[in-house]
C-alpha cells in the first residue's frame, strides 16, 4: 500500500501548490473573529426567530382565520393532529399503541398490534409528541395546540445554532452564519417549518446538519480520546434524531461520511474502525436497517394488494410533485442569479476541500431528489447553497485584506462582508411569507360537533384521509382512514365511496370496511371477479 498513498501524497502536493492561498483558508480564531461569530449567530437566530414571532402577530390580529372561538390556535399541516393527537394519549396516561388502535379502524388489529401493548413505552411514540405532552399544562386540544406552537419560534433558533455547527466545524463559522440565516429564511424551508407547522420538519434541517457537523469534528480532531468521545456523541445524537424523524438511510450516509474523511485525513485504520463501531453501537442503525426498498410508495405507480392493483395516490400531493431546477433555486435562493452565483462559489469550495465536501454532498444533492420522490425534500440543500454565496463573498473580503495595506479598511472589511451576507439573505427572502390553516374553522367545529348527534360507543368516522387525524383528535372517535395510510386499500375505497352515485352502495361498503375491515372488501371484490 506504501505505493499507494506515495502517489496520494503527491496529488495532494499538486493540489496545495494550486489552492493553498492565506486568502483561501479558513479563518484563525482570533477573539475579534470569535466577537463577530457570537454576533452574527446573535442576528441570524433572531432573524429567524423574528419572522415566526411576526407570523404568531399576524394570528393574533386575525382570530377568525387562525383561532377557534375559544382561542384554541389552529395549524398549518394536516400531519399536526398526529402528533397531537399522540401527545394528547400520552397526557391522559395512554399509549402510542392506545393510540393506533384508534386508527384505520378496524384494520389496526393487523397493522399495528404487531407488540405487546406493555412494550409501547414513550420510546415508541414520536419524540415531538412526548416533548409537547411534557411540556403542555393539560390534555386539552387547546393547550396541546399552543405548546405545539410556541416551539416552533424555538425550534428555528436551534436550527440556525446546528447549521452554524457543521460548517463551523469544516473552519468556516462567518459563511456558516450566513448558510444558517438564509436555509431558514428560504422558501423551502420556511414553507416547512413557519406559524403552524407542527411536524418534524421544525428541526430536520437542523439535526441533519448537526450530525454532518459531529462527523467532520470526529474526523478531523487529532487526539484519539476526544476523536472516540466525539464519534460516541454523534451515535447519541443520531439515536436522537432517529427518535424525532425515523430514516436509518441518513444514518449510514453519516458513517460512510466518518469513515471516509477519518481515513483520509489520519490514515490510520484501527482509528477509524472504533470510530465506525462506536458509531453504529450507539447509534443503533445496525437494528434499523438501511431503510430503502424498491417498493418504495414514492416512486412506485401502482400498488398491489393481494393481487388487486390500486393507483398511488402519492401522486396527487402537491409536496411529491416535481419542479424544475430553476425552480428549485428560487425557493432556495429567492434568486436564480443569487443561485448561480451560489453554485460557483459551492464548487470553488469543494475544489478547495474536495476530501470534506464529499461529507457534505449528500446534503447538496438533496435537492435533486426533487426528481424521484418530489420537492419535499428541497431545503436539506438550502444551507448548502447559502454556503457557496457566503464562501464566495467572505472569501472575496479576505482576498481584498490579504492585498490591502491600510489598517482601517483591514478591520472593518471582515464584520462587512458578514453583514452584506445577512442583508443578501434578508433582502432575498420571503419574511412576509404566511401559510393559512390546513382547515378551515368550520370544518373543524363540525368534526368537534360530532359527539352531539352520535351514540360514542358505536361512532366510527368515515372521511377522506386529510381529515382523519383531525377528526379523530378533536373528538376521540375511530377512524377509518388517515392521513398516514394514504397507499392503503382503505384509500380506494373510501374515494369510490365518496364518488359514487349510490348512496345506498357507498352505505353498503363504508359499513362492510368499518365491521371487517379493507381485507373482507379485497375478498369479496375477488369472489366477483371469479
Amino acid at each position: 500500500m506504501r505505493w499507494f498513498w506515495t502517489k496520494v501524497d503527491v496529488l495532494e502536493a499538486w493540489h496545495a501548490s494550486i489552492v493553498d492561498k492565506p486568502w483561501l483558508k479558513p479563518l484563525k480564531p482570533t477573539k475579534f473573529v470569535v466577537v463577530l461569530i457570537i454576533l452574527g449567530t446573535l442576528i441570524a437566530a433572531c432573524m429567524n426567530w423574528y419572522v415566526r414571532h411576526w407570523q404568531y402577530q399576524v394570528w393574533e390580529q386575525n382570530p377568525e382565520v387562525f383561532y377557534l372561538d375559544d382561542g384554541t390556535p389552529l395549524f398549518t399541516t394536516a400531519d399536526a393532529p398526529y402528533f397531537l393527537g399522540v401527545a394528547k394519549t400520552l397526557k391522559q396516561n395512554g399509549t402510542i399503541q392506545d393510540f393506533n388502535e384508534m386508527r384505520l379502524f378496524p384494520n389496526n388489529q393487523s397493522w399495528f398490534l404487531d407488540k405487546d401493548p406493555e412494550e409501547k413505552g414513550l420510546l415508541d411514540a414520536p419524540l415531538l409528541s412526548v416533548l409537547v405532552s411534557s411540556l403542555a399544562g393539560d390534555g386539552s386540544e387547546k393547550e396541546l395546540l399552543k405548546t405545539a406552537n410556541s416551539l416552533i419560534p424555538v425550534a428555528a433558533i436551534l436550527t440556525v445554532l446546528m447549521v452554524i455547527f457543521a460548517f463551523g466545524a469544516a473552519g468556516y463559522w462567518l459563511e456558516g452564519i450566513i448558510a444558517a440565516a438564509g436555509s431558514g429564511l428560504s422558501f423551502s424551508y420556511m414553507s416547512r417549518s413557519g406559524a403552524g407547522r407542527i411536524d418534524t420538519d421544525q428541526l430536520n434541517l437542523g439535526f441533519f446538519y448537526l450530525l454532518i457537523g459531529l462527523v467532520v469534528f470526529a474526523a478531523k480532531i487529532k487526539s484519539r480520546f476526544w476523536a472516540f468521545g466525539i464519534s460516541s456523541l454523534a451515535g447519541a445524537a443520531f439515536w436522537i434524531f432517529d427518535w424525532w424523524y425515523s430514516k436509518p438511510f441518513f444514518g449510514w450516509v453519516f458513517l460512510i461520511g466518518l469513515v471516509w474523511l477519518s481515513f483520509i485525513i489520519h490514515r490510520d485504520v484501527l482509528r477509524t474502525f472504533f470510530q465506525a463501531a462506536l458509531f453504529i453501537g450507539i447509534s443503533g442503525i445496525w437494528k434499523f436497517g438501511f431503510g430503502i426498498t424498491l417498493e418504495n410508495s414514492y416512486i412506485i405507480g401502482q400498488i398491489s394488494f393481494e393481487g388487486i392493483f390500486l393507483p398511488n395516490t402519492h401522486d396527487t400531493i402537491t409536496e411529491l410533485q416535481m419542479v424544475s431546477l430553476s425552480e428549485i433555486i428560487s425557493r432556495i435562493m429567492g434568486s436564480v442569479w443569487l443561485g448561480v452565483f451560489s453554485m460557483l462559489g459551492l464548487i470553488a469550495w469543494g475544489l478547495r476541500h474536495p476530501a470534506t465536501a464529499i461529507v457534505f454532498g449528500p446534503a447538496a444533492l438533496f435537492a435533486f431528489l426533487n426528481f424521484l420522490i418530489g420537492n419535499r425534500a428541497i431545503f436539506y440543500s438550502a444551507p448548502m447553497l447559502w454556503f457557496g454565496l457566503a464562501w464566495l463573498i467572505i472569501t472575496l473580503s479576505k482576498y481584498g485584506v490579504n492585498h490591502q495595506q491600510n489598517g482601517y479598511v483591514r478591520l472593518i472589511s471582515l464584520p462587512a462582508s458578514l453583514f452584506f451576507g445577512l442583508l443578501v439573505v434578508w433582502m432575498a427572502s420571503p419574511t412576509n411569507y404566511l401559510q393559512r390553516p390546513s382547515f378551515e374553522r368550520s370544518i373543524i367545529t363540525a368534526f368537534q360537533a360530532l359527539p352531539k348527534f352520535t351514540r360514542t360507543e358505536e361512532t366510527v368516522v368515515a372521511t377522506w384521509w386529510d381529515y382523519g387525524y383531525m377528526s379523530m383528535f378533536v373528538n376521540g372517535y375511530p377512524t377509518l382512514h388517515d392521513g398516514g395510510m394514504q397507499t392503503t386499500p382503505v384509500t380506494y375505497f373510501i374515494a369510490n365511496s365518496l364518488l359514487s352515485r349510490s348512496q345506498e352502495d357507498a352505505a353498503e361498503r363504508l359499513n362492510q370496511l368499518t365491521l371487517n375491515g379493507s381485507a373482507s372488501v379485497l375478498n369479496s371484490l375477488k369472489g366477483n371477479e371469479g
